[in-house]
């Protein structure tokens, strides 16, 4: 089904409303079309790669395969990646179960000692294969986490959901059955978590309240979300600088609102502070609007969560003028695509920005402390706050597996190149 004329008429939209038509949109969006992320199989044998140049040759060749859009870190990496946040998750997991009263965080096992159940909420799952290696990784190495662990899937597509089941559960021989479940919806929607605990209270699973200690995990999720496009202006005010609600032409046939006044706008105005507008005169300013929002709802549904995202933190090559702006593209037979703006048909091509980290910590732990100050209850663990970024290389060399019997992590090629550390030096992590 194409999108209605209306999608490129003469009303007023924000480029956040556009950006989610286009990329979610149930019937024609791009995320909604079909799986535009493959996967691999078999996995990459990285200690078969002679070398660097072996390796990009290799993933070269499976996106000629594969005849896909996209091949992310998770895929690629499989199941190192996921093994590296099992590990991760886990540790912490266990680490902080001293701080919880036996009474208020057991199983129905009956046992007083019980550890409470991991609760993973995974957002935009893709294929499903960072929540299978996971849970793989759980049953292997962590099997009495694995058996009270709650892992869902919050996921926007249909094609998606469905292909997330299939390879967690069904593929697997149902060894995951009674530890996940897909529930459809937006994440930043307060109406989908409301779905997933009528859900979760139906499941086989032990009934868990919405305030027990949770982790939500966002791997390559921020660089889709919505995003407003601000212009600022140099005119003065009593309230400082101020940015244009003025509109313009870009093509198309569309005319666009450029700024928005609304709350939401304002707030990530604030957590940008002058110091970093300083100079930037009637430059335009990409906002992440859309994170802010699900920083919200996190914060509301689920206070005792503790977030761990990963995205990139710098798109090369971007030639959309404005600070932080997107990259729009898509992969055909295994070659980039790009296009010189965002105006593009709709669900034709994947609308994605760069993160800013530092300004993400900023506002993560300012809806925190506006959550706190509302009267949100939080449990012993803090979840929420005390956000940190780091480089994905500092992650993985922490918490990325290695062979013991060879004494060097999975991903390192023959030639000591190691591409889960090397490649992807454009990628950061967001852990609260």
């Amino acid at each position: 089904m194409k999108p209605s004329r209306a999608v490129f008429g003469t009303q007023f939209r924000l480029l956040r409303d556009f950006i989610a038509d286009s990329l979610y949109n149930l019937q024609y969006g791009y995320f909604s079309k079909q799986a535009p992320v493959g996967f691999l199989n078999p996995p990459i044998d990285f200690s078969t790669l002679p070398s660097r140049a072996a390796y990009f040759a290799e993933v070269q060749r499976r996106y000629t395969a594969l005849q896909v859009a996209w091949l992310t870190p998770t895929e690629i990496f499989s199941p190192h990646f996921g093994a590296s946040i099992a590990r991760y998750l886990t540790t912490q997991h266990l680490s902080n179960n001293n701080n919880f009263k036996a009474s208020s965080t057991s199983t129905n096992t009956g046992n007083e000692n019980a550890h409470p159940p991991l609760i993973i909420y995974e957002l935009g799952g893709g294929t499903g294969t960072l929540a299978r290696d996971i849970l793989n990784w759980l049953k292997q190495y962590a099997p009495k986490v694995h058996a009270t662990c709650q892992y869902t899937c919050i996921e926007i597509s249909p094609t998606l959901a469905e292909l997330q089941y299939t390879r967690v559960v069904v593929e697997q021989g149902g060894v995951h059955e009674h530890q996940f479940q897909v529930v459809r919806g937006d994440a930043a929607e307060i109406e989908t978590w409301e779905k997933e605990t009528i859900d979760r209270r139906e499941n086989v699973l032990s009934y868990r309240m919405e305030g027990e200690p949770c982790f939500v995990v966002a791997m390559e999720v921020l660089d889709n979300l919505p995003h407003d496009k601000v212009i600022y202006s140099t005119e003065k005010t009593s309230a400082g600088n101020t940015f244009s609600s003025s509109t313009r032409d870009e093509g198309n046939g569309g005319r666009w609102l450029e700024a928005s006044v609304a709350e939401n706008v304002v707030a990530v105005d604030g957590g940008v502070g002058t110091s970093r507008r300083h100079g930037i005169g009637s430059s335009a300013i990409f906002l992440p609007t859309g994170a802010l929002r699900l920083f919200d709802t996190l914060h509301k549904v689920r206070p005792n969560h503790r977030l761990l995202a990963a995205d990139f933190d710098f798109l090369p090559e971007t030639v959309i003028q404005g600070e932080n702006a997107p990259l729009v593209a898509t992969t055909i037979d295994g070659v980039t695509k790009d296009y010189g703006s965002y105006l593009v048909q709709p669900g034709v091509a994947d609308i994605f920005f760069p993160s800013d980290f530092e300004l993400l910590a900023r506002l993560y732990d300012q809806r925190c402390k506006t959550q706190s100050r509302s009267g949100v209850e939080r449990g012993v663990e803090g979840g929420g706050g005390g956000a940190r970024y780091m480089k994905s290389k500092d992650f993985f060399e922490k918490w990325a597996e290695v062979d013991v019997n060879k004494k060097r992590r999975k991903t390192r090629c023959r030639d000591g190149y190691d591409p889960l550390l090397e490649d992807y030096s454009n990628t950061a992590f967001l852990v609260s």
